[in-house]
């Protein structure tokens, strides 16, 4: 097992579209998670001897830095909507108040002319 490996890394998008191609030709989360198994059972030395602890360890650390950086994600996506949602109440307010000032104003014309 390269340690290498275990370092957090940045998102790689230049893999998205090889594991999107994956994922649509499975049926949910289970059989992906299952292929990617197999494939480093089949392909490389990640579940033999020693090693399988040092790999046990490996997918939790990496579960939890997505898990890690998901959380955040979220925050972040939901700070910016309560930001947004902020924003809108805030010029929905003054359209409002320039509405009722607008009649005030027609209306004292209206007196004023009358």
């Amino acid at each position: 097992l390269n340690s290498q490996y275990l370092q957090p890394t940045m998102a790689d998008e230049r893999f998205d579209p090889m594991l999107l191609g994956l994922a649509q030709q499975h049926q949910g989360i289970d059989a992906v998670l299952d292929t990617f198994f197999s494939f480093l059972r089949r392909k490389t030395d990640f579940f033999s001897g020693a090693a399988s602890e040092r790999a046990r360890d490996a997918i939790l650390s990496a579960y939890q830095r997505q898990a890690n950086l998901a959380e955040r994600d979220n925050a972040a996506r939901a700070a910016s909507r309560a930001e947004e949602d902020r924003r809108s109440a805030e010029s929905r307010a003054r359209a409002q108040e320039r509405v009722e000032r607008e009649a005030r104003e027609t209306e004292r014309a209206m007196q004023a002319a009358a």
